[in-house]
């Protein structure tokens, strides 16, 4: 490997060895010549997009399905800004989006060049291409600005892993004339492996579990948002077969949990939920460990969830809380490592193994598609490793009642919400499907229009 190579070149390089093989995005007279990189990385594929936001949307989908962050390269300010409520969306959800924006050249932007796209000046005030910059940084873990060469290969790994660890949205400015200027080669040798700090706290949350664990006749196990961001499923499992505890998630927090397993209970969404759920978690337990919490209005029956915290640890990716106590920076990764080290391997006799009793709709299937029927059709055409992508309107909620087959994933925004977000998602090539370690083969099912 020679000494040095160009900018574009080694982005794209690194991008790719963490697992990334599709870039998404429009091109734009600033980010053409970085695009010409894409072809110099073997296994890099470009998807262009209609325009900016889906691109957006598309990169946000990648990286629910894939676990490794969506790439989308836009242009200088037209660009780059009709991306950002797709950015947004990303940074509501904890979705790990880079955003590869092609800048103005150095010298423009340091002379206050009157270029097209650029913003307008104000009487003897210049302009300031950079101004466009301020609105991603509250959208964004970390940005970073090409500049200086020799800065440059440290700068692109600190934003990838940045986002991986986070799992929230960067973005990477490139000013045009960076492009093809040469860098060092040295740090692709190393391996970017984000990790979450270890604090302290761990080893007393990870005690406080196990002595309730010990204690609960009836214990349940609640999944969320950041359960399904950071991958906790397989722990997840591993507890409620330990346990004999039921398993419940909220609808940010499906795919976290097998839903074919025995001890899957449902779906929880306060007091909205179907009939015996709130029920179960709320009145029949007596411990709930709650598996990376996410309180939205939309994802808890409109704030009617009602969990009394006397019966209630949190793990989450940033924080935890034991009966009302915070700990803060602790890393439920580390937490639930911790408690399955000592989980006895079997179910405690004591514990009320009896299935909760939940009404599940199972309406005649005949006639005109109603909502009441549409969830129940639907998973007659699910087949297992499928995507279900939910639409923002009313089919969500209904969605709650459409049965996972094995290794499905499930994608809505309940948080972020943006109507449109759903369809760009099918840009996600099948083939970048695949690439998921649990899937053998896929198919998608969109849901996108309202019925009566």
């Amino acid at each position: 490997m020679s000494a040095d190579i160009p900018l574009g070149t080694y982005l794209f390089k690194r991008l790719n060895q963490v697992g990334i093989e599709h870039i998404f995005g429009v091109p734009g007279d600033f980010n053409l010549k970085l695009l010409d990189h894409v072809y110099n990385v073997e296994g890099l594929k470009w998807v262009g997009t209609c325009n900016e936001l889906n691109g957006a949307y598309a990169a946000d989908g990648y990286a629910r399905e894939s676990g490794v962050p969506g790439v989308i390269v836009t242009t200088y300010a037209v660009g780059e800004l009709s991306a950002l409520n797709g950015i947004s969306g990303a940074n509501a959800e904890n979705v790990p989006v880079i955003h590869i924006v092609g800048q103005s050249p150095r010298f423009a932007q340091d002379e206050h060049v009157l270029l097209h796209h650029s913003p307008a000046p104000h009487g003897l005030r210049p302009n300031d291409h950079s101004d466009y910059e301020k609105a991603s940084e509250p959208l964004c873990c970390t940005t970073e600005k090409l500049w200086d060469p020799k800065k440059a290969p440290e700068q692109i790994d600190n934003l990838i892993y940045k986002v991986m660890q986070l799992k929230e949205p960067g973005t990477l400015f490139v000013p045009a004339d960076m492009v093809s200027l040469p860098v060092s080669t040295a740090n692709l040798s190393k391996k970017i492996a984000p990790a979450m700090p270890f604090h302290p706290s761990t080893d007393e949350v990870a005690q406080a579990i196990l002595d309730a664990f010990a204690k609960a006749k009836r214990p349940v196990v609640l999944n969320d948002l950041f359960a399904t961001r950071f991958n906790m499923k397989e722990r997840t499992m591993q507890i409620l077969e330990r346990t004999g505890a039921y398993g419940y998630c909220t609808f940010l927090g499906r795919s976290s949990i097998e839903e074919t397993h025995p001890q899957f209970g449902g779906v929880y969404n306060g007091q909205v939920s179907l009939k015996g759920v709130s029920k179960a978690i709320e009145e029949d337990s007596d411990f709930i460990l709650n598996i990376g919490a996410h309180v939205s209005d939309f994802n808890s029956g409109g704030m009617s969830r009602t969990i009394d915290d006397s019966k209630l640890i949190i793990v989450h990716a940033f924080y935890a809380r034991v009966f009302g106590k915070n700990y803060d920076n602790v890393f439920f990764g580390h937490v639930l490592d911790r408690v399955l080290q000592q989980l006895p391997v079997k179910v405690p006799a004591h514990v009320d193994t009896s299935k909760p009793k939940v009404d599940f709709p199972n309406p005649e299937l005949k006639g005109k598609i109603t909502q009441l029927t549409l969830p129940h059709v639907i998973s007659k055409f699910l087949t297992p490793g499928d995507t279900l992508i939910a639409e923002t309107g009313t089919f969500q909620y209904g969605s709650r009642c459409c049965s996972l087959p094995k290794d499905a994933l499930y994608f809505a925004q309940y948080y972020y919400s943006s109507i449109g977000f759903a369809l760009p998602l099918l840009s996600v090539p099948p083939w970048a499907r695949l690439s998921h370690p649990i899937r053998t083969s896929v198919s998608t099912l969109l849901r996108v229009t309202d019925l009566p």
